[in-house]
């Protein structure tokens, strides 16, 4: 049973009460309506979480001890653009992928990315499916793997001279957090960016989400951003001082 925390910036006209049904499942419902000024830092990664709307399901029973032991993730998400630009960095969910295996590796965890895991079976990305995914993740050594799919768009802007320019940014992201050894699903996650974000920022900000819910998955996430928001504003003083 996943139990689900949804996190709303707070909207000036106030809430309209929802009702969520998750995957067919029962759970405890904790929603946290967040003042406008609980996210006004100048980080754009927490600006970005900001302008989103966050849903966190957490299978039942799961505590930061058992999550604890965890350090080595695998991550299959996106596929090999068969278009212009060519390759992974033309994939959004490939490109928000890698940012994200790149942080998850500065927050001290072990990765395995797409190559590894296609490597690992002797097959080309394209070719694996999501069963085949975890298995190999599992030869790997990898704890859990996270899949899921992105949503992008383009937004267009004026360059030097007045020429315009196409900015592809991510709308959605969608993710599943599995533990390999048994397939069980600790984590699903939804990020909404009500403002299309660059797929860096994107995987920045779900990375900082992900290890504070792999530390304690009933970390507050209001609570963890006012504490950057700290952060980031004894930082600012430091500089201007």
């Amino acid at each position: 049973m996943l139990h689900l925390y949804l996190y709303r910036k707070k909207a000036a006209i106030g809430f309209i009460p929802i009702l969520l049904v998750l995957y067919g499942c029962t759970g405890t419902l904790s929603l946290i309506s967040l003042p406008a000024t609980a996210f006004n830092v100048g980080s754009l990664v927490y600006q970005s979480i900001e302008n989103s709307e966050v849903s966190i399901a957490v299978r039942e029973g799961l505590t930061k001890e058992s999550l604890g032991p965890i350090t080595r993730f695998a991550i299959f998400m996106g596929k090999e653009s068969r278009v212009r630009p060519y390759g992974r960095i033309g994939d959004p969910g490939a490109v928000v992928a890698d940012n994200l295996a790149m942080e998850l590796v500065r927050c001290g965890y072990h990765v395995y990315d797409s190559e590894d895991i296609a490597r690992a079976k002797s097959l080309k990305i394209e070719e694996i499916d999501q069963a085949t995914a975890l298995h190999a993740a599992r030869s790997l050594g990898a704890e859990v793997i996270v899949t899921g799919h992105v949503t992008a768009g383009r937004n267009g802007s004026l360059g030097i001279a007045g020429a315009g320019r196409l900015t592809t940014v991510i709308e959605s992201v969608s993710l599943k957090i599995t533990e390999v050894e048994k397939g069980e699903t600790l984590m699903r996650m939804t990020i909404r960016y009500k403002i299309g974000q660059a797929p860096p920022i994107v995987g920045e900000g779900i990375a900082l989400i992900v290890k504070a819910k792999m530390s304690d998955p009933q970390t507050d996430i209001e609570r963890l951003l006012e504490n950057k928001k700290t952060i980031e504003r004894a930082r600012e003083e430091d500089i201007q001082a």
